[in-house]
């Protein structure tokens, strides 16, 4: 089964600027430097990966309202729009997460001294899934955790187009967001929301399945549940 990541490109640098992306899309962030770390100020110019995975700028594209990110020293960040947040960093990659948006950027490393540089290195890749429920589809970024993983909604809507295995979703920026959901699920197959009570996860055609006993259910079709350790014995098969 293939992975399902978004967001995941190799880029070309540019001198002085990183490409990001979040749920409106991806937009170039200017940099400067102070004595408490770095700022990230977005151009609000768009950018669209091209077919030899490099980043182009959209001529004529739309226009993001403007963001500025700080990022602290000691792996912490800031933003007057989403409140405070963390940093870190993956391989080649750096995330700036905050309760209700993450900002990937992709093959590129962060020019930031820290008061230690490996407390803010990731233990996992933080994987996007689509899932869909009564209420619509939208995407979910994953975070592993001691007991299994959280998933949390972007609240941004996805539609399903094409036909069977050829189907891929795609985002609908124009809809209402959807209220967001967090999802906790379990090494032991177990699942848990604070809003739909204890629930199960399992496996299902290709894909997986989160159900709770209030009767909702969120499908995620055509993708693996990737780094969740499950009890063996269990299997968390349908």
């Amino acid at each position: 089964m293939k992975k399902t990541i978004f967001f995941l490109f190799a880029i070309s640098s540019l001198s002085n600027s990183y490409i990001g992306c979040y749920d409106v899309g991806c937009t170039k962030f200017d940099i400067e430097k102070n004595k408490h770390g770095t700022i990230l100020t977005s151009t609000g110019v768009e950018y669209k990966i091209e077919s030899n995975s490099e980043f182009k700028k959209v001529e004529g594209g739309q226009k993001f309202k403007k963001i500025k990110l700080y990022l602290g020293k000691s792996c912490d960040a800031y933003s007057k729009k989403y409140g405070k947040g963390e940093w870190s960093w993956f391989g080649k990659d750096f995330f700036v997460e905050f309760n209700t948006e993450t900002f990937y950027f992709s093959k590129q490393e962060l020019d930031i001294e820290t008061d230690n540089k490996s407390s803010c290195k990731r233990s996992s890749y933080p994987y996007s899934y689509i899932g869909c429920y009564d209420k619509g589809c939208t995407e979910f970024k994953s975070e592993k955790n001691s007991h299994g993983m959280v998933f949390k909604s972007t609240g941004v809507q996805y539609e399903y187009r094409g036909v069977g295995v050829s189907s891929f979703a795609e985002p609908i920026y124009e809809e209402k967001r959807l209220k967001q959901e967090i999802l906790y699920l379990g090494r032991s197959c177990d699942a848990y929301s604070k809003k739909h009570g204890k629930g199960k996860w399992s496996w299902a055609n290709g894909g997986f399945i989160i159900e709770f006993k209030n009767g909702i259910k969120f499908g995620f079709p055509r993708q693996e549940l990737f780094d969740i350790e499950t009890d063996e014995e269990l299997g968390c098969k349908m």
